[in-house]
């Protein structure tokens, strides 16, 4: 098998997916909670709950030959109702002083784990590393990027300035400086616009009309036409870092030939591309049950939207020579309205059993692009 499915003995073995993934050089690891190695909950305050999960982030690190030290980018996602606690300290006890890697942390309504508030993913790199930090910019306590071999990451982006006040604005206004940002620590990778395989954002409101109408003009003045889109995955949160902030986003960026790929049994928007190849990797926009007419299936059933949004993805992927089988790494949002039990349940038509499962990351999101939408995912494949 091309890639290595992480269950260390010292935690509980998932039913329905792995605790992490190890694809050729890169080690993608679940959303972690604070549990014990039985599975059960570690409740108590924000640093309690933190030094377990980098407990277990570790383990499963080192499942893969990796540790803390390898991260390329953690994301952390804190529950709305979350208790105090001061969790730097912690983040020092495993990460150690000075800047740690990229990161990113918003808020959700809930991280779907019963008496637990705070959940955390990793992406490693086993191999050589260098962080990025544009002169021109605000140098955060954690590095804004990093390079690792030709992949660059980046830290989730805000609109701050280059001397850390924030840039207060509509999405228009605050995209376009977090573009801004992302130019310059692309160039410190040696990467440009046209390296990007793969946009997440946050948000913490829908776009207006108004900002829905400015958005293209904005984008080109970044993006030059020659280039496809690239996949991107929006869902919107709670909330960010900062009251004023209205968006965040991160990127993944390839250096090599990248080709786009759309299933033609599926619909496609004319601003995104489903899917983008370069070498072994495949990475995927964010997949939501809307059918070949744009159209969404199942409103508010979390059941017929899985299985919707599990076949597109087949199909996605299938474009792009690859299948189910390929994915490692699943990052997967549902609203509160759902039923998380009835999601893991559907998924298990099409990740059977017997066969290794992917890692995988489920939290809740305060809302998607339609009001009855329930479900989005993106995904990363491996067909090394």
């Amino acid at each position: 098998m091309a890639w290595q499915p992480l269950n260390p003995p010292s935690l509980e073995k998932p039913r329905n997916y792995s605790q992490g993934v190890k694809a050729g050089n890169v080690v993608f690891v679940s959303g972690q909670t604070s549990r014990d190695k039985n599975g059960k909950p570690v409740t108590g305050d924000m640093a309690v709950q933190t030094d377990r999960i980098y407990q277990r982030l570790s383990d499963v690190l080192a499942a893969g030959g990796a540790s803390l030290k390898d991260v390329l980018r953690s994301d952390m996602f804190r529950a709305a109702d979350a208790p105090g606690g001061d969790t730097a300290a912690v983040r020092e006890k495993y990460l150690g002083k000075g800047q740690t890697p990229p990161g990113l942390g918003v808020t959700v309504p809930s991280v779907i784990d019963p008496g637990v508030h705070l959940c955390v993913e990793v992406m490693a790199g086993i191999g050589e590393k260098e962080s990025l930090n544009p002169s021109t910019e605000f140098k955060a306590p954690f590095a804004q990027g990093i390079k690792f071999g030709n992949w660059v990451v980046t830290a989730g982006q805000a609109s701050r300035r280059g001397d850390g006040s924030v840039l207060e604005g509509d999405l228009v206004i605050q995209t376009r400086r977090i573009y801004e940002k992302i130019v310059k620590i692309l160039a410190a990778g040696g990467a440009t616009w046209a390296d990007i395989v793969q946009i997440h954002i946050f948000n913490t409101r829908a776009a207006n009309q108004s900002e829905g109408m400015r958005m293209p003009e904005m984008r080109a003045a970044f993006v030059p036409a020659y280039i496809p889109s690239r996949p991107a995955r929006g869902v919107n949160i709670s909330a960010l870092a900062v009251p004023q902030f209205e968006t965040e986003l991160e990127f993944i960026a390839v250096l090599g030939k990248k080709e786009v790929f759309n299933s033609p049994k599926e619909w496609t928007p004319g601003f995104i591309n489903h899917v983008c190849r370069v070498e072994n990797w495949a990475f995927t926009s964010g997949m939501t049950a809307r059918a070949k007419d744009g159209n969404l299936v199942g409103s508010n059933d979390i059941v017929a939207q899985t299985k919707k949004v599990y076949e597109k993805l087949a199909n996605q992927l299938d474009a792009a020579g690859l299948s189910l089988r390929n994915v490692v790494k699943l990052n997967t949002f549902i609203t509160p309205k759902a039923d998380a039990a009835k999601y893991w349940e559907t998924r298990a038509q099409y990740f059977p059993a017997n066969q290794p499962q992917p890692a995988e990351t489920l939290v809740n999101c305060k809302a998607l692009a339609l009001p009855d939408m329930v479900l989005e995912l993106d995904a990363v494949a491996y067909a090394g």
